[in-house]
């Protein structure tokens, strides 16, 4: 029979030094596989892509993820596959292994996928963006040449644009591109020689013609982002950050960044404010790049995409599993003790061992989210996530005590102790 424990508020003395709501909260993706991107095609629509096997899907921001087995990628970890979504049911995915580069195409939320592929026999990595249902570009780098496709049809057809550069060959360079809308982009990466120089092309006419910008060196670029037609930002793999304010016409060299791994992703909200994900770490700036504020991801796994919403909500996914999540722009907001009426706190099955359910049951904030922190005894984070009026946890905690903070609001509703006990 399953037991059903109220947890009590103990009155005890915490190993914290102070309460606070979590930057970025881990979500459970109900799954181990390591993720290379994510995309959200409305705040509450999301979609994550694995390395291998099978796409997930959220339609409640992150609540719950399920698994699409309409599609089963596979895909070095050194290719990074890629998502972009027009509307909640219309997108695009590509998938890359060194010998099979593959392109496709949903109407319907994911659930069946036809292969739109712009040309046979595709190798090493494609980038591609498409600005609605219709009109998209696909750009595909390898060791041999780089090509170009543009479509007006969805991808059922393609046009070649001859573009006569490579970028990155022999560089260890991962190219990419953006397009701010259906006649201006960028692709950007290395100039193919050991120098490592960075290089941005920009079209404004769909691809006929292409001018150059040529960066310093040792910045071969491997993410690119604009969030308006006049300013965007580049990342370069040994940490350069590169801004331009005037339609990539000039690029200014901003601070450089620690970065721990080639394939750092950066991602902006407005002109000044935007993020930098680069192995298991989270850079912010506020102010167009020129200065950048750490914050804790919570996990020790390599981050590897990031996409937000709207200025406050973000998600980032890694390895093994790993799904971020931020309410408030990853800035870690104090929460000031208060005397009130605790809330109903039910957890069980008890014992646990894999799966703990938590329910707010009663109280004035019953239904709204809340922050759960859950320590050990040595005072280290063992646990975060947001939740609302109840969340099923995968956990794997080995026996012993443990104590939580819930927090709402910007207060703490509730502080107490858990007992694990396993029986294995």
């Amino acid at each position: 029979m399953i037991k059903i424990l109220k947890i009590l508020v103990l009155s005890v003395s915490l190993i914290i030094p102070r309460y606070s709501f979590a930057q970025w909260a881990l979500q459970n993706s109900g799954t181990n596989r390591s993720f290379g991107s994510i995309y959200f095609s409305s705040k509450n629509v999301g979609y994550t892509l694995p390395f291998k096997g099978p796409i997930l899907r959220t339609l409640n921001a992150s609540s719950s993820w399920d698994s699409l087995s309409s599609l089963t990628l596979s895909s070095s970890l050194l290719y990074d596959n890629n998502i972009n979504f027009v509307d909640d049911s219309f997108g695009f995915i590509s998938t890359h292994n060194p010998s099979n580069v593959k392109l496709y195409r949903t109407k319907n939320m994911g659930y069946t996928w036809k292969d739109i592929t712009p040309a046979g026999n595709l190798s090493g990595i494609i980038k591609f963006k498409f600005l609605n249902r219709k009109k998209g570009y696909a750009y595909a780098n390898s060791a041999f040449d780089d090509q170009c496709w543009m479509t007006n049809d969805s991808g059922n057809t393609w046009k070649y644009i001859p573009l006569g550069f490579s970028l990155g060959s022999g560089t260890s360079s991962l190219p990419t591109m953006f397009f701010v809308n259906d006649s201006t982009g960028y692709i950007a990466g290395g100039d193919g020689s050991f120098n490592y120089k960075g290089v941005v092309k920009k079209t404004t006419n769909s691809g006929k013609t292409f001018s150059t910008v040529i960066l310093p060196k040792n910045s071969v670029i491997n993410s690119i982002y604009f969030p308006n037609a006049d300013t965007g930002y580049v990342i370069s793999r040994n940490g350069g950050i590169f801004s331009t304010t005037n339609a990539g016409t000039s690029w200014d060299s901003l601070t450089t960044l620690a970065l721990i791994s080639y394939e750092s992703e950066v991602f902006f909200t407005s002109g000044m404010n935007g993020f930098v994900i680069s192995g298991n770490r989270i850079y912010r700036t506020i102010n167009g790049g020129k200065t950048w504020k750490s914050q804790d991801p919570g996990t020790k796994q390599n981050l590897r995409g990031i996409f937000f919403t709207d200025a406050n909500n973000g998600y980032i996914v890694g390895d093994s599993g790993t799904i971020l999540k931020t309410i408030n722009s990853g800035v870690a907001t104090q929460l000031h003790p208060v005397s009130i009426p605790p809330e109903s706190i039910t957890v069980y099955p008890i014992p646990a061992s894999k799966n703990l359910l938590i329910e707010i049951t009663s109280g004035q904030y019953a239904g709204v989210l809340h922050d759960l922190t859950i320590y050990n005894e040595l005072g280290e984070l063992v646990l975060n996530v947001l939740l609302e009026q109840k969340v099923q946890l995968n956990i794997d905690l080995v026996n012993g005590i443990y104590y939580y903070i819930v927090g709402c609001k910007g207060l703490v509703k509730n502080k107490g102790k858990i007992i694990i006990i396993n029986d294995k």
